[in-house]
């Protein structure tokens, strides 16, 4: 019961994440709509579903925003082939990550469980993984702390 509840916590946090970063209204994204701008939205929020609430199923997501367990791991796969070929894109996506990140807190989020035999490859990747998530957040910070300097800046010169 608790577990369910939770998973549905972090469906909705997620969710609502995306509508407001992307600028989706959230009726819509839960539309059976096939226009570009609510597909792309659904499948960043398939995206991070996947990337920090693992334990989340399939069908589990899906269903959230109205579609079954295969649309939504067409959704992971289209994003993860855009990671990859679109740098622009890429970009975009660490930003949203960075963004995304500290909003999770409460949800403690742990990665998946490093198995034993697990090539020393794999933990590099992972540790650089975490390397550009840190740095990831740390240019969003900054840039934050700068766009508050030059609002202050604005306001002061206002009054």
């Amino acid at each position: 019961m608790y577990e369910t509840k939770l998973k549905l916590e972090k469906l909705s946090h997620a969710f609502d994440f995306v509508c407001q970063h992307i600028g989706v209204d959230s009726k819509q994204l839960k539309q059976k709509s096939r226009k570009i701008e609510f597909v792309a939205a659904r499948q960043v929020f398939y995206h991070l579903m996947r990337k920090y609430h693992y334990d989340v199923p399939y069908q589990l997501i899906g269903g959230f925003v109205n579609y079954n367990h295969g649309t939504v791991i067409h959704g992971v796969t289209a994003v993860s082939n855009r990671l990859a070929t679109e740098p622009r894109y890429r970009k975009y996506i660490q930003e949203l990550e960075a963004a995304y990140m500290p909003t999770i807190a409460k949800f403690e989020y742990v990665d998946p469980p490093i198995k034993s035999g697990t090539s020393l490859k794999v933990l590099q990747d992972r540790i650089d993984q975490y390397i550009k998530r840190f740095e990831t957040a740390r240019k969003m910070m900054l840039k934050i702390s700068n766009e508050i300097e030059e609002l202050n800046q604005l306001l002061n010169k206002q009054l």
